[in-house]
């Protein structure tokens, strides 16, 4: 009967353009391969990561991703138990009252009473026999989508860290540069006081004076942009932690006057090691492979589907006969179904769950691209911003 399976089986796409290495690998090493993840650690400053571990465990977008992945495990749960018989329990009473003008009316009254209450009590079953994977393949769509929920709440945790990271980095330069703008404003008020007292004294012109002036109210006007930059930042990390500025603050109070630097070994690696690396292309290799089990759905409903039913109960108009052997009621037997005639609506809709494989094979292969394109271009600038910093 396994034989009988239609439908696709899933396959990784051969990716030939991601290729071998990197066009700048330079010094960068796979050492640190099992540590990316953590990359905040290198930096061993506590603010930074407690930060992100606030943003990690509190942050409102991580929340509703793991919602959504526990909504795809129940989704799945609820795919997988159609593999199994279904068995149901129920009782009822009714009051019912026949026709004397219908089928029997002959027999009412004299050999059937015209009014009766009938009791009711058993159990009825029904099995799909998956000759055809239908029930197979709605499983197995069920946990690839299952997978893509969760590499995104994954990929969705990368992200947050990483604008945790790029924030803070902004909210240290906001303010290194503001102390030393804050430090330089000190200077320059007195050096326009000197300036006035010169040009009282007739050794220093008015133009000298006017531009000592306005260099000075440029930095007043950068030390408000600085200012501005700062709070942005704090914002922003208090919108990431889901927490209020002032408990921002207080972490931030406690960072190290040092910059944040990092000797850690960058993990390059392969491109082709994205493929299994990056939570966002498993997540897409993921709806990749739903769509392909759906198309195997599709493509069994085109087949007949075989379902067993049963039931077995009790059955009598006096509550009394209920228990008795004589009111005993059951039955078994197939249920076939074969579609003959729907005007191409399920050849159609299998057409369009193809085309859906083919629109998440495409999507696959190109954020797979961009991916490798995207360390490329982080590894030129990384190496460059390297050459920048030796030369100042």
């Amino acid at each position: 009967l396994a034989g009988c399976v239609v439908g696709p089986e899933y396959e990784r796409p051969e990716l030939e353009d991601v290729g071998g290495q990197y066009d700048r690998p330079g010094a960068f090493t796979d050492e640190a391969r099992a540590e990316y993840v953590a990359w905040w650690w290198s930096f061993e400053d506590p603010a930074l990561s407690q930060l992100v571990a606030m943003a990690q465990a509190e942050n409102l977008e991580l929340a509703m991703a793991q919602s959504r992945v526990a909504q795809a495990r129940a989704e799945t749960k609820a795919a997988r138990s159609r593999i199994w018989p279904a068995i149901n329990a129920g009782s009822g009473i009714s009051r019912q009252s026949m026709s004397e003008n219908g089928v029997f009316g002959p027999v009412v009254g004299t050999f059937v009473d015209r009014e009766n209450t009938v009791y009711t009590g058993g159990l009825d079953a029904s099995w799909e026999l998956d000759f055809f994977g239908r029930v197979q393949h709605a499983t197995q769509a069920a946990q690839a989508r299952r997978d893509a929920f969760q590499y995104a709440a994954i990929d969705a945790r990368r992200i947050i860290a990483a604008e945790t990271g790029w924030a803070y980095l902004n909210w240290r330069g906001a303010e290194a540069r503001l102390r030393a703008a804050e430090r330089e404003q000190v200077f320059r008020e007195a050096l326009t006081g000197l300036s006035r007292a010169r040009v009282e004294t007739g050794t220093l012109s008015e133009s000298s004076l006017l531009i000592t002036l306005a260099q000075l109210e440029r930095l007043r006007s950068r030390i408000a942009s600085l200012r501005s930059e700062r709070d942005a930042a704090v914002l922003t990390l208090a919108t990431l932690t889901s927490s209020t500025p002032e408990t921002v603050r207080d972490r931030l109070r406690a960072a190290p006057d040092r910059p944040p630097q990092t000797t850690a070994p960058l993990a390059a690696g392969l491109p082709s090691d994205l493929l299994d690396r990056r939570p966002d292309l498993r997540a897409a290799e993921a709806q990749l492979q739903a769509a392909t089990a759906e198309l195997g759905v599709r493509t069994a409903d085109l087949y007949p589907r075989f379902i067993l039913v049963g039931s077995l109960g009790q059955e009598s108009v006096r509550l009394g006969d209920l228990a008795r052997r004589a009111s005993l009621a059951w039955g078994v037997g197939p249920d076939i179904s074969l579609p003959i005639f729907n005007a191409g609506r399920l050849q159609g809709l299998r057409d369009v769950q193809r085309e859906r494989v083919h629109e998440s094979a495409t999507n696959y292969r190109d954020q797979a691209l961009r991916a490798v394109r995207e360390v490329e271009l982080a590894l030129v600038r990384l190496t460059e911003a390297r050459h920048s910093q030796d030369a100042l």
